[in-house]
């Protein structure tokens, strides 16, 4: 059987906590599982999980150190089929992504992605997503193929991501990139900043701060 590469990017989300968290290092996904959650600039990501698990020290996990996402690849993995689930967090996700890069020159497989996004809330166990949710497809092959797909979504702080991956024993995955749309929320300096002025706007109007 063919080894597959696997490769998938998080993108583009605002770090919700106030308390910074350790920054996320190049490792395997079975180190990220144990360690949990991690910071990549202001992208917080964390509860991951990767089916067959007994794979996922197949799986290299590097951050982009600009804070942009988080990269899954591997050049050990066998066909069929794998599980990809994590938790993103941000102020106000409204947009959701996925694209699909396919392989250098024409796939003689075929391959299908699909994403089930859920809202406001990470996957529980089976997994199982508490709320409502939304869903993306992707696929390549020779009888066509879909390589990027995006929904709009309320806005939401956090986002459970599952993501299925199946392949055929003749199709290399080039890799997988999820991206999200949001509102984000203003740095704490530029927010004390604003404060600060605000305060000595008001301190200039008459009878604001008299002396009781």
């Amino acid at each position: 059987m063919w080894a597959k590469g696997l490769l998938l990017v998080v993108a583009g989300a605002q770090l919700v906590g106030a308390t910074p968290l350790p920054a996320c290092a190049t490792g395997t996904l079975a180190s990220y599982i144990a360690a949990g959650p991690c910071q990549i600039g202001s992208l917080e990501v964390y509860d991951f999980s990767f089916s067959p698990s007994i794979d996922a020290a197949l799986v290299t996990v590097t951050p982009d150190l600009s804070g942009m996402g988080l990269s899954f690849s591997s050049s050990s993995l066998l066909p069929p089929n794998y599980v990809v689930t994590y938790g993103v967090a941000s102020t106000a996700f409204f947009r959701v992504g996925m694209s699909l890069i396919p392989p250098t020159g024409v796939p003689p497989g075929t391959i299908n992605v699909g994403e089930l996004v859920c809202l406001g809330a990470l996957f529980t166990a089976g997994p199982t997503c508490p709320g409502s949710t939304t869903t993306l497809n992707l696929f390549d092959g020779n009888s066509g193929s879909l390589l990027v797909s995006s929904t709009s979504i309320s806005p939401q702080a956090f986002l459970g991501i599952q993501d299925t991956i199946t392949t055929d024993s003749t199709y290399s995955l080039g890799g997988i990139e999820n991206t999200f749309s949001y509102t984000p929320t203003p740095e704490p300096g530029t927010v004390l900043l604003f404060a600060i002025g605000l305060l000595g706007m008001l301190s200039r109007r008459p009878g604001l701060f008299r002396r009781c």
